[in-house]
């Protein structure tokens, strides 16, 4: 059992082996997996630098590097 719905106490059962290759199958570690999640092989420093352009450009925030 776990909880659906705070508000109004819903709860749900669910089946731990469904919720385990739903899981799987969205992470692409088994056959037909949804294009949901891809692999990113970037260093953390490029994919920062690329976010804080992005923000800057689309946006107008500025960041500071260590934001």
């Amino acid at each position: 059992m776990c909880p659906v719905d705070k508000a109004a106490n819903n709860t749900a059962f669910i089946c731990k082996k469904y919720y385990h290759d739903i899981i799987l199958k969205e992470l692409g570690l088994i056959l037909n997996s949804s294009p949901t999640y891809e692999v990113v092989d970037q260093s953390l420093t490029n994919i920062l630098r690329q976010e804080k352009i992005t923000l800057q450009k689309d946006f107008k925030i500025k960041c500071e590097d260590e934001e």
